[in-house]
């Protein structure tokens, strides 16, 4: 039963009533209306009548919100701050040293119990750089035509990753393995043979 409805039984049973109390069949004539058992209307209707005599506010919603379910395990989050900072960068890094599921890291962070920071490495976003970008898409607008604005073609802008070596640099020549010897498989990052 929606709680919209348990409003709608409790005004009802407060129109039929008279000086707090209602007739012989109006709890029946209310369960009937609503097609609800008349024991859930008596229920609803003691319990704001209990409420009243309390001088609380009456709240016939459902009180099963937050206790039903599996109950919760509680977290230590005690060891989260004795992570060091450079082994604590990403979920994946935090579930390994808590030893716990990538799963309920998640819901610690969605919960609120745990948040994300801003790494040195990759900051946020600051209102300069911001406004610099929105600066860069402005005048990438070509001007020339009013009515029909486009971006301008960027076949004469050449882009550099950061991270790329520089042109000028040598490159470690490649060596063969000696004639007859069978081919071995470098792997990433190993020095060659």
């Amino acid at each position: 039963m929606s709680d919209e409805l348990r409003k709608q039984v409790y005004q009802a049973l407060l129109a039929r009533s008279k000086n707090g109390h209602l007739g012989k069949k109006d709890t029946r004539i209310v369960a009937e209306h609503f097609g609800v058992h008349i024991q859930v209307v008596q229920r609803l209707w003691k319990r704001g009548k209990t409420q009243l005599a309390n001088f609380i506010p009456v709240e016939v919603s459902s009180r099963k919100k937050g206790r039903c379910g599996r109950k919760a395990i509680p977290v230590n989050l005690e060891a989260l701050r004795n992570i060091p900072l450079k082994d604590r960068m990403t979920i994946e890094d935090v579930c390994s040293q808590l030893h716990m599921s990538k799963w309920k890291i998640q819901r610690l962070l969605k919960k609120g119990f745990i948040r994300r920071h801003s790494s040195s490495i990759k900051p946020y976003l600051t209102d300069a750089n911001k406004k610099a970008r929105l600066k860069w898409c402005v005048d990438m607008i070509d001007k020339d035509i009013l009515d029909d604005p486009r971006f301008r073609d960027l076949f004469d802008i050449v882009f550099i990753a950061a991270r790329s070596p520089a042109p000028s640099s040598p490159r470690p020549a490649a060596r063969s393995p000696a004639r007859g010897a069978p081919p071995t498989q470098a792997r990433r990052g190993a020095p060659a043979r």
